[in-house]
């Protein structure tokens, strides 16, 4: 049912003419985009022998899971983004399949990361990564005042928060966030990208996620 509402909401927008102001798509940066987690889990393991590997990570407070101030956590993370060439691509059809949203969709990058502007372009630029605007926040939560329609993310006290709002939110799964489940109002957990494709790119080839719903769809 929540592939299927999605997949109608793409559907009407094609039908309404690309003449019309493309809906607002905004996707985050960490652990959505690149896999920044990833290479910090790497560098505190390293540097300050912390015991815990990247699956580990059951709450998105890394001081709770780990006991490390915030602080060098903080720091941390800035050390990461000083090497961003060495930070990953969370899935390697995010290229083309951002993309090809971008047909159909504004793309806008959303981050609160510790990283510079400077240090996210150029790691977007590396990856091949086409968006229109980037907006860099202070803190997670202020991402509920943007003015998105739909919103992709690994976070999900965010999710929650813009599903509160009406938002259409996808929540790229992640260990800190197992606890999503589909019965949140407009959230859609998924595992990969190619999901996030199949339910807002027009035409997109139905997988086995959506084939279920498919009789559900029914344009009004």
């Amino acid at each position: 049912r929540r592939h299927a509402m999605h997949k109608y909401f793409s559907e009407i927008n094609m039908k309404q003419g690309l003449s019309m102001e493309r809906k607002k798509l905004f996707i985050d940066v960490d652990n959505t985009l690149a896999n920044t987690m990833q290479n910090w889990v790497e560098v505190a393991r390293a540097e300050y022998g912390i015991k815990q590997k990247f699956e580990d990570f059951f709450d998105y407070d890394i001081k709770l899971v780990t006991g490390l101030p915030y602080e060098l956590v903080t720091l941390l993370f800035k050390k990461v983004w000083s090497k961003n060439e060495e930070i990953s691509i969370i899935d390697s059809a995010v290229p083309s399949i951002v993309k090809r949203l971008g047909e159909y969709y504004s793309i806008n990058i959303m981050t609160s990361s510790v990283a510079s502007d400077e240090e996210i372009m150029r790691w977007l630029a590396r990856n091949g990564i086409e968006y229109e605007r980037l907006v860099h926040i202070k803190k997670q939560l202020e991402k509920l005042e943007l003015d998105g329609d739909i919103f992709i993310d690994d976070n999900i006290d965010v999710a929650k928060g813009l599903a509160a709002k009406g938002k259409l939110v996808f929540l790229i799964s992640q260990p800190w966030n197992r606890s999503a489940d589909s019965s949140i109002v407009n959230v859609n957990v998924v595992k990969s990208w190619k999901e996030i494709e199949m339910a807002l790119v027009p035409n997109a080839e139905f997988g086995s996620v959506l084939r279920k719903d498919r009789s559900k769809i029914a344009l009004k």
